[in-house]
């Protein structure tokens, strides 16, 4: 008889232009089998190529964290909004944007990121 193995959860943490690429990856099925996805950050420097990346994360069903910081780039800041509008929309339940009103490389601020990560984590059952 053949023994199953588990292979764990596969947990995606992107920054930037890269955390905005993972969501049409994920929704157009070139990457598979994630079970979260931590965005920090995300943006693309095109207002509507940004805005196709808020709506492809809201189309997929993987769970996400959307992690910002007061400081980001105007990019960043101006999708909050409609990220979280659009979750909504598509009723997309394990969905929680934290925003982090300081500098991301202070070492205070990168604890409070890796404490909110764990929660969440923990909180989805990982």
């Amino acid at each position: 008889m053949a023994q199953q193995r588990s292979t764990g959860a596969t947990i995606i943490i992107a920054e930037g232009s890269s955390a905005a690429i993972v969501n049409h990856l994920i929704k157009n099925n070139k990457l598979q089998n994630v079970s979260a996805v931590i965005l920090i950050s995300a943006y693309i420097a095109a207002p509507k190529l940004n805005a196709a990346a808020a709506l492809a994360m809201a189309q997929h069903s993987v769970p996400v964290l959307d992690i910002s910081f007061s400081s980001d780039n105007r990019f960043v800041l101006q999708q909050q909004h409609y990220r979280a509008q659009l979750a909504r929309k598509y009723i997309k339940e394990l969905y929680r944007q934290r925003q982090i009103v300081s500098w991301p490389q202070h070492e205070m601020e990168q604890q409070w990121v890796w404490k909110e990560i764990y929660g969440w984590l923990s909180h989805i059952g990982y």
